[in-house]
């Protein structure tokens, strides 16, 4: 398992969770709504109240192995820079 985190000055925005698995958990498969880099991918925004922003998580498996990714949408990071770095990640 190995977690990254992603900062812009000195705030964390982005958790990246990475675990060895061939596919989406079972539990999840309905929720696949759209894929990432070609492959199937569950991806959600929600608002945190406490934060004062939106959320964006994606969930997605490659090549072994199992990418849980969660962006805080502000100022200087965009849905779509979310949607970028989600898409760059190998």
């Amino acid at each position: 398992m190995v977690h990254v985190s992603y900062a812009v000055n000195g705030q964390n925005f982005a958790l990246l969770d990475i675990h060895r698995q061939d596919a989406i958990p079972g539990g999840n498969l309905a929720q696949i709504n759209a894929t990432l880099d070609g492959v199937p991918a569950v991806i959600q925004q929600s608002q945190r109240p406490t934060l004062d922003s939106d959320d964006v998580s994606y969930l997605w498996a490659r090549d072994g192995l199992l990418y849980g990714l969660h962006v805080l949408l502000t100022d200087d990071v965009t849905r779509q820079a979310a949607d970028a770095m989600a898409a760059s990640i190998r």
